[in-house]
């Protein structure tokens, strides 16, 4: 059989080929078509005519549906699938005591024109009947094809069918009925039974509450629930019946009485109790007021605002009266409604009625009189359109106002004659902005009445504002006077500050604010709607003036509010939304060769259903098949169609998908292995899963992508724990533990708490399982982890343990780690010749080649590591240039091996040797370099270092409140994520900054605090040189005691002896000589320079020696030969 398109063709109506397949029109409902749904698509008469003729010849000639001749159902395709609905159940009151009264002729009569009346009603709103049950009509409403407003469909519905019912004669009995609607997430299946007690089958606890609802509803009303309230918009009055408990639910529910409709049209605004400030359309404003200026002007202009659903048209509208609101005009507003599509000239009788003020209660004489004021203010002469409008609303003819005997046609002519006439008196006092909301929904006569509206308007004061979505063509689109505005998505900069608007100022964490903006896709509807569902979550607490995430962030589903109008655009598709559905499986983007292996179907059909997903501009197309790439245009309506999918049958798809993939794309796979971690965890195949997880974040870590790495095992070790336990399972969790330690150290930094977490969690499970070779990368992290938090005595213990554990396997490359281990945990207590030995023993046994295959282990290399570590041991112990020596040498060792963590290890450690140094050009060059590394390649624990390095280098360069303002931000940053091996030292150079700006009590008061961290932890290494700053602070002072200042120097020089720092030393006693020469005791400064500078004259071009020759010489001591 030929598609819709050939067929249109044979019958020379090709040019609605679009149309229809935008619509989800296919042959299979040719035959359902009636004139009012061509008329609704835009069909002239004659080609309704020739298109109902050909209809009914090809229902003639298609055979009767049979068993055998029915397709085979697709093995990825089900009947059933998640969606939600609205239900209404509707019962006859009384009817037991109606059955004693009646005759059962008359009661079965009465019965079935009930069921009619109620039937035709429901069918009015595009309801499904689902069941007759007795007295009972079961009503879904967003099935078999979901509406925008399906909520509201149904409570219109339900007033619609009191009304009805209360008006139905009964053998002289009054009948009346009682509605319950409920709405909610359901499994809606096939259609089961025949004849009258078909039904297609739900399940979900939905059909049951508007069942117990409706037991709640007195006669002649409706009650509905609180999440039917929710997606109503404020188009009703509603009022609260309490919590009350309902049978077969746990606790008391708020269930609502609808009173009736809120007076006026306009959707938007009883949607938005709060209209927020527009955002991003200032340039399409500007173009409405300038509009408006040339309006003014007698020169009447048009304004078409096109935009898909919920990109902010009306918003706009609204705007532009808000800009207006000083100005002396006349506003006329005018609303088109799905549901009166086929009604004449609906928004025009709404307008009127709205205008004149009628009330549901008004008689026919008050509305009259109302409508006679109206007409009298604004046209003053009300003899001839009196009679005319009065007929067109409905109000009927009186003596002193008969209804005028005039041929259908003649009164259309002059009922139109005068609304044009209406708005040129309005336009002749002064001028008038003219709303026309949502003409794609305008029926017939309206769009022929706007028409002239737009003709006369040309040489009037009336700007004529009209919003419609795509699909409607405006007849008058190219005159001259008329402009068209597409209004786009918002860019991610006004996105987000809409959604920063709708949390009330308050900052939202980055990783719920990229969810909202990337689930979006910059429409405003989408925002304010996921925005409303994240704050309303549970997920978040207010934390000052921001938000915080009081737990890890699941997958949300879609906001109630939009999900009827995203399942909408799905139904419209018919046969194309079951391909729709295998692409939202796959994701966001697909491929035509992926969904070709996946679809089931001959490359025709899948063709012809991929063109109606463009068609309909659901899906963007790159390409053409069999090359094409096609990607939903919106996140959430990807989501909706994933989530209509039963759980089955989405775990089939994706298990499905991971086959392809491996079958037909593994260069897909070698790149993304993540996407096929995916769609085998969705698959329920978790082993597997697990291991493409772990493969992922390897291959994550390679490109230096460590956070992403993170979220991979996480989700890892997540799926692990659904596995039953087993020693395969252990040895797994164990592999992905030391990963995870390794991973988490890059991304956060040696001393995070989450890293001992971690690798406890791996150590108990290696002691567990006994596996000796793989407890070291463990004991290795925990042992670097409690160095860098300054925990040395456990530091010292674990780094022990691996040095014997090393030394047991007999491995060159464990020794190596051990002794790089062991040998930082000295230098941290400040055991710097112990450190040497370490160190040394660790360069000795380093080979880079066998090194280089433990890299992914242990996350650092421990060769150019001891050689960095190692000159900064030799340095303190005043070897200034074998520490030169060594530094160069890791940093060679690092260039070449590209291992990048490492490398930012050694730049770093190559800046804070020059800063030891005090070089001040060269530890700013390498402060930088550092800091730029580490912030290309994501390490915060480094560049957190780097900051304060350039702090040092800004203070020594006379940028004293840059540079304090550097070092406290690094600081904070290793407060933050637990390094305290360096913060002592970093709080000496603030303070010593804190000095340059003569803030001598602040740089005292943190040398103290630094000083009580050293005593505390043990963390010695810079201790000599804290107690020699705090008494140059002391020292610099107005009020100084050379008592305290001595003191200080002594301890220095103390600390520095018994930990033979001769470098600490030096520079100790240097302050200290300075000291005594002012205090005129030079012998004493010479006796206690001179030998320092004996042993220490290989390095004497450093600044330290020099200063320190300077003070000898001033103090009458003779140069030292080289």
């Amino acid at each position: 059989m030929p598609d819709i398109g050939d067929w249109l063709a044979s019958i020379r109506l090709e040019q609605y080929r679009q149309t229809f397949l935008k619509n989800g029109i296919d042959l299979d409902v040719v035959d359902e078509l009636t004139d009012a749904d061509l008329k609704e698509l835009g069909l002239s008469l004659g080609d309704r005519k020739r298109f109902l003729r050909a209809a009914a010849t090809l229902a003639r000639q298609s055979p009767p549906p049979t068993a055998a001749l029915r397709p085979s159902v697709s093995p990825i395709h089900s009947e059933a699938e998640r969606r939600q609905l609205t239900v209404m159940f509707c019962d006859l009151v009384g009817s037991t005591a109606l059955s004693a009264r009646l005759d059962p002729e008359d009661l079965r009569q009465s019965i079935v024109a009930y069921r009619a009346c109620a039937t035709e009603i429901v069918g009015r709103y595009d309801g499904f009947v689902a069941k007759y049950m007795g007295d009972g009509v079961l009503v879904y409403f967003g099935y078999p094809q979901a509406h925008e407003e399906d909520a509201e469909r149904a409570v219109r519905a339900g007033l619609a069918v009191v009304e009805a019912v209360d008006r139905l004669d009964a053998a002289g009995e009054h009948l009346a009925v009682r509605i319950g609607i409920a709405t909610g997430l359901v499994v809606v299946g096939d259609i089961i039974g025949t004849g009258e007690a078909e039904e297609c089958s739900v399940v979900g606890e939905t059909p049951n509450l508007a069942a117990r609802l409706q037991e709640l509803a007195g006669s002649g009303t409706v009650v509905i629930a609180e999440a039917t309230r929710a997606l109503l918009r404020g188009q009703f009055k509603l009022e609260s019946i309490g919590l009350r408990p309902i049978k077969g639910f746990s606790g008391a529910a708020e269930a609502f009485r609808v009173l009736g409709e809120v007076r006026g049209d306009d959707r938007f605004e009883a949607g938005h109790a709060t209209v927020l400030p527009l955002v991003g359309r200032d340039r399409e404003l500007a173009l409405l007021v300038d509009r408006w200026t040339q309006a003014k002007a007698n020169k009447g202009q048009v304004v078409l605002l096109e935009g898909e659903a919920g990109i902010g048209k009306s918003r706009l509208a609204v705007a532009l009266r808000e800009r207006l609101c000083r100005e002396p005009h006349s506003l006329l507003r005018y609303f088109a409604s799905p549901y009166y599509v086929n009604s004449a000239l609906r928004p025009v009788i709404a307008q009127l009625e709205q205008e004149a003020g009628f009330e549901r209660e008004d008689s026919s004489v008050v509305k009259l009189a109302k409508l006679r004021a109206l007409i009298a203010e604004q046209m003053g002469e009300v003899s001839e359109a009196l009679p005319l409008l009065a007929e067109l609303l409905g109000i009927p003819g009186t003596d002193r106002c008969p209804i005028l005997d005039l041929a259908p046609q003649q009164r259309k002519n002059r009922t139109v004659d005068v609304l044009i006439a209406q708005l040129a008196r309005l336009a002749a006092k002064q001028p008038v902005l003219l709303v026309l909301e949502d003409a794609h929904w305008l029926d017939a006569s309206s769009l022929e009445l706007f028409g002239l509206f737009v003709n006369q308007i040309r040489q009037l004061p009336v700007l004529l504002v009209v919003t419609h979505r795509p699909e409607f063509v405006p007849p008058w689109r190219s005159y001259r006077h008329v402009t068209k505005v597409v209004l786009n998505r918002l860019e991610r900069v006004h996105a987000q500050l809409l959604v920063e608007r709708l949390a009330g100022g308050k900052a939202l964490p980055a990783g719920v604010l990229d969810y909202i903006l990337a689930n979006t896709d910059g429409v405003p509807l989408y925002l304010e709607e996921l925005t409303k569902t994240m704050l309303e979550s549970g997920l978040l607490e207010v934390a000052g003036d921001q938000f915080g995430l009081t737990a890890h962030m699941p997958p949300l589903a879609i906001p109630v509010t939009l999900y009827d109008s995203l399942m909408a655009r799905l139904d419209r598709l018919g046969k194309a939304k079951v391909v729709a559905q295998i692409g939202a499986c796959i994701g966001r983007e697909f491929s035509y060769e992926l969904i070709a292996a996946l679809a089931a179907l001959n490359e025709h059909e899948l063709q012809r259903r991929l063109d109606q997903l463009v068609a309909t501009e659901l899906v963007f197309r790159r390409g053409s098949p069999p090359d094409a790439i096609y990607s939903f245009k919106h996140a959430l309506v990807r989501d909706t169609a994933y989530q209509s999918l039963l759980k089955s049958r989405r775990r089939e798809l994706h298990r499905r998908i991971a086959q392809v993939f491996e079958e037909l794309a593994p260069h897909v796979v070698f790149a993304q292995p993540e996407l096929l971690a995916h769609h085998l965890t969705e698959a329920g195949e978790l082993p597997q899963a697990v291991v493409f997880w772990h493969r992922a974040a390897e291959h994550a870590t390679e490109r230096a992508a460590n956070a992403e790495a993170v979220g991979h095992l996480a989700k890892a070790l997540d799926l692990l724990a659904q596995m039953p336990e087993n020693p395969e399972r252990f040895e797994l969790e164990l592999t992905l533990l030391i990963t995870m330690g390794r991973v988490l150290t890059a991304a956060k930094g040696y001393g995070h708490p989450e890293v001992e977490r971690i690798y406890n969690r791996a150590l108990n499970l290696a002691e567990r399982i006994q596996e000796t070779p793989r407890l070291f990368p463990v004991l290795l992290g925990l042992t670097i982890h409690h160095a860098v938090r300054s925990e040395l005595s456990a530091a010292r213990d674990l780094g022990e343990r691996l040095l014997r554990l090393a030394q047991q396997i007999s491995d060159p490359v464990l020794v190596v780690e051990a002794s790089y281990a062991l040998g930082i945990t000295c230098s941290w207590r400040g055991e710097f010749a112990s450190a040497w030995k370490h160190f040394e023993h660790g360069i000795s046994q380093y080979d880079i080649a066998q090194h280089r295959a433990h890299l992914a282990l242990y996350g650092q290399d421990g060769g150019p590591i001891c050689l960095c570590r190692g000159g900064m041991a030799l340095w303190y112990l005043g070897h200034d240039h074998r520490a030169l020596e060594l530094m160069d040498e890791a940093l060679t060792m690092t260039a070449s091996l590209r291992h990048l963590f490492s490398r930012a290890y050694v730049l770093t450690w190559a800046a804070i040797l020059h800063v030891h140094r005090r070089d001040i050009a060269k530890a700013q060059g390498a402060a930088e370099l550092a800091l730029a590394f580490a912030a290309e390649h994501g390490f915060p624990f480094w560049h957190t270092q780097g900051v304060f390095l350039k702090g040092w280098a800004l203070a020594e360069q006379g940028l004293i409140a840059e540079g304090i303002e550097r070092l406290r931000d690094g600081l904070a940053g290793m407060q933050a994520i637990g390094s305290g091996m360096t913060a002592p030292w970093a709080m000496g150079l603030l303070a010593e900054a804190h000095g340059k700006a003569d803030r001598f009590a602040e740089g005292s008061t943190l040398i103290d605090e630094a000083l009580t961290i050293v005593t505390r932890t043990g963390n010695r290494w810079c201790e000599a040189e804290l107690h020699r700053l705090k008494g140059e602070l002391i020292s610099s002072s107005s009020e100084c005691d050379p008592a305290e200042i001595e003191a200080c120097f002594r301890r220095a020089l103390d600390v520095a002896r018994m930990q033979d720092a001769k470098m600490w030393e030096l520079r100790s006693a240097v302050s200290l000589a300075r000291l005594w020469r002012a205090q005129g005791r030079r012998a004493q400064a010479r006796a206690l320079l001179m030998p320092l500078l004996g042993c220490l004259s290989n390095g004497q071009g450093t600044l330290d020696l020099q200063d320190a020759q300077a003070v000898l010489d001033s103090c009458g001591g003779s140069k030292l030969s080289t």
